[in-house]
């Protein structure tokens, strides 16, 4: 059985700036799609302080390509990641469109180019899959 979690990477423009690395202050936590994984986790019986910790945003990184925001493109995207038991990600995907292919690009951009701090289950670090929603909107 696969599970994803779920996160929403907002894509600001302000001050005209078509990239936009930041870290974040407070990270976007992402969480599994059925709260009964955490449960499932949590009747395991871990001996640590966190015996659980859902996966999370550390550094998102931002691409609003300029032709598009130009032109008032905006959309909501969703993005699979793979993530590494130390937080990398090794695969990303396209889940759902904005309906504009540079916005989709954009997306898969933004979801692998943002550092993760990645879930703790039973203690340890783990990997998984991901859903991450990259919001193109220019009212931000």
């Amino acid at each position: 059985m696969m599970f994803f979690r779920s996160a929403v990477l907002a894509i600001p423009v302000a001050f005209g700036l078509a990239v936009a690395p930041a870290v974040a202050a407070d990270p976007v936590s992402m969480t599994p799609l059925g709260p009964a994984h955490r449960e499932q986790v949590a009747s395991l019986g871990a001996t640590c302080a966190v015996p659980y910790d859902p996966a999370k945003l550390a550094a998102i990184y931002f691409v609003y390509p300029t032709v598009s925001r130009e032109v008032g493109a905006e959309g909501m995207a969703t993005v699979g990641v793979s993530l590494l038991p130390n937080g990398r990600v090794v695969r990303a995907w396209p889940i759902t469109s904005t309906g504009n292919a540079m916005l989709d690009r954009a997306a898969l951009d933004s979801a692998r180019e943002s550092r993760y701090v990645p879930e703790r289950s039973q203690c340890a670090p783990v990997g998984g899959d991901y859903k991450i929603d990259v919001d193109f909107s220019l009212d931000r």
